[in-house]
């Protein structure tokens, strides 16, 4: 299991964010300084910075937007839901197919970009939304309902009508592209649908194991089937399926470049090679250029960065947080397309046929920039996440910020006495000194009543007290072994779960049972 093994049991930091967010703005450097320096079109000195931070701000403005479209169940809480929204989106994908057939304005399926009227959009800048956003969103909308209804049998039936129908989505959006996309397609929604399962139902009792591997396995060989109706060039050579009729030509350039390169600086022979400057020039190749470039020695740091950033992006992923963050299937997904991007673009640097670019050092890089801005994101609410797991630092004795007193004053929004025992209100605390405005949360533990106070004020907002009310008066516990204080602590986590975490599921009521007798 992947939360056994220690590296992935280490928590995020702040270091981490900073470190990953230091090592992109490394390689937006380097790919200014390609293109500047091999490509004959003008790129200004911020000009992929500048791109990283509009796509970062977009994705940012998307992160708040989806709490509100997404969290609110505009779609619906059950896996019918899901299924109906499955079959709105069939209806709708056959009438543009219908609009295509019919009209010259509109092409969904048949060419490489979106054309809706004078609206043109190429379809690689709608592949990262669709891989690592819109169908792990999805899926992961419809575990969270599967296991919500304990995994009954019409739950998991509405469950794989609709994967099924997001994967056909998929392959029918992005079929005329180029085979490794397609390929690519069948891995990320392949690996976010592993990640759900371990997510979501690997440890339910309720399932077997042995089932959910044969589900997997299923849906593996289901989507390489459809990866192989689709695909062109079969039944010629694997490098002409891959990357088209110019491979050997490629791959002459590339073995020309990697046999003289030298160690450090750029070596004579490539320097004088007309072959390698025409090549080179307006070329999306950064480890070759690297190679002509600086030598070996900048490839070899260049590659160390790639893994240091990998290992980056995995601690700020939170894998032990996985199974309690709410949207840690869509940052995971993201993580999986470096992983896979950084292997592929590593091995098509050095000729092996699957053209698949570096990230952060491609002529486009909005998926990058995108895939990295959500990480940063999860890593945030990692940080948010491990703070509410562990509430007994953030719990400070009331004296501390009061000062030591019989009893305190508490007043309520109203300027009354505060006794009432709401589940959340504003109060005023009167200490010794000062008064500090707080939330208040109410615990009853052994007949006894506390109340577990937030304060307001932004420079102490992160600490939290406690004090008991005991005939009409707010006093200091009475807790000389900290028993009462750890109960009421883990009540308040419980109590105060974090937007960006799953709450557990509870019983349901019997509607579920009422409704499946229904469908049977």
């Amino acid at each position: 299991m992947l939360t056994k093994i220690k590296f992935f049991q280490k928590d995020t930091t702040k270091k981490d964010i900073v470190l990953g967010i230091l090592l992109v703005l490394g390689l937006i450097w380097l790919n200014t300084f390609i293109h500047q320096n091999s490509f004959s079109d003008t790129y200004g000195d911020f000009y992929f910075l500048k791109n990283f931070a509009i796509t970062a701000l977009c994705t940012g403005f998307f992160f708040f937007l989806k709490e509100l479209v997404f969290d609110f169940e505009i779609f619906g809480d059950d896996t019918r839901a899901c299924v109906a929204g499955t079959a709105v989106t069939g209806i709708l994908m056959m009438l543009a197919l219908l609009l295509e057939m019919g009209t010259d304005y509109v092409s969904i399926y048949t060419q490489k970009e979106i054309v809706l009227g004078t609206f043109i959009i190429h379809k690689k800048y709608v592949y990262g939304v669709w891989t690592i956003v819109w169908f792990p969103l999805h899926i992961d909308k419809i575990f969270a309902r599967m296991r919500q209804e304990r995994f009954r049998f019409q739950s998991i039936l509405y469950g794989c009508i609709s994967i099924i129908g997001l994967t056909l989505e998929g392959i029918l959006l992005f079929r005329p592209m180029a085979n490794i996309w397609l390929i690519d397609l069948v891995v990320f929604n392949s690996a976010t649908l592993i990640l759900a399962v371990w997510k979501y139902a690997i440890n339910d009792a309720r399932l077997r194991k042995g089932e959910i591997v044969a589900a997997v396995l299923s849906y593996v060989i289901f989507s390489v089937y459809l990866l192989l109706l689709q695909c062109n060039n079969w039944g010629k050579e694997f490098s002409t399926f891959m990357c088209g009729e110019n491979w050997n030509e490629i791959k002459a350039v590339i073995r020309e470049v990697v046999a003289h390169a030298s160690f450090w600086g750029t070596s004579g022979y490539l320097r004088n090679s007309a072959s390698v400057h025409s090549w080179l020039l307006n070329w999306n190749k950064p480890i070759l250029q690297l190679l002509y470039y600086g030598g070996w020695i900048s490839v070899i740091v260049v590659l160390l960065a790639m893994v240091c950033l990998l290992c980056v992006l995995v601690k700020m992923l939170g894998i032990k947080n996985g199974r309690i963050h709410k949207n840690w299937l869509l940052y995971a997904t993201a993580t999986v397309m470096f992983f896979n991007d950084v292997v592929s673009g590593t091995l098509y640097a050095f000729g092996f046929p699957c053209p698949v670019g570096l990230p952060f050092l491609r002529e486009t890089g909005f998926t990058d920039w995108m895939a990295f801005a959500l990480i940063v994101f999860c890593a945030l609410e990692n940080l948010q996440i491990q703070k509410n797991k562990c509430p007994d630092s953030a719990f400070v004795l009331a004296e501390t910020l009061l000062g030591k007193q019989d009893s305190y004053q508490i007043f309520d929004e109203f300027d009354e006495p505060y006794r009432e025992e709401l589940w959340y209100d504003e109060v005023t605390i009167i200490g010794s000194g000062c008064e500090i405005s707080c939330d208040a949360y109410w615990c009853e533990l052994e007949g006894r009543e506390f109340c577990v106070f937030k304060p307001q004020d932004f420079r102490i907002r992160e600490k939290r007290f406690i004090l008991e009310f005991v005939e009409d008066r707010w006093i200091l516990p009475d807790d000389p072994e900290n028993k009462m204080k750890q109960e009421i602590c883990q009540c308040y986590a419980k109590v105060n779960v974090l937007r960006c975490m799953d709450e557990e599921m509870e019983d349901r009521d019997e509607e579920f049972d009422d409704e499946d007798s229904e469908f049977f």
